[in-house]
């Protein structure tokens, strides 16, 4: 049988994003930098369920760069 501690007062975490849901703090004409492929489309589909507008460049050194653009 297995062992369980029981933890009290512990928070839920938001639903969501993990992560990625401070980017929403983005202003127009702010970027960051990704060097994944799974990051870049995960903040892609972020942006787009917040009908927010964004431009994604992938670079030539790897990665991708994102830019708020509305």
């Amino acid at each position: 049988m297995a062992n369980f501690t029981i933890e009290k007062n512990i928070p839920i975490p938001p639903r969501g994003w993990g992560s990625y849901v401070n980017l929403l703090e983005m202003e127009i004409g702010d970027s960051i930098f990704v060097d994944s492929k799974t990051s870049h489309q995960a903040i892609r589909s972020l942006f787009k369920r917040n009908n927010m507008n964004i431009t994604v460049r992938k670079l030539s050194s790897g990665g991708f760069r994102i830019w708020r653009t509305e």
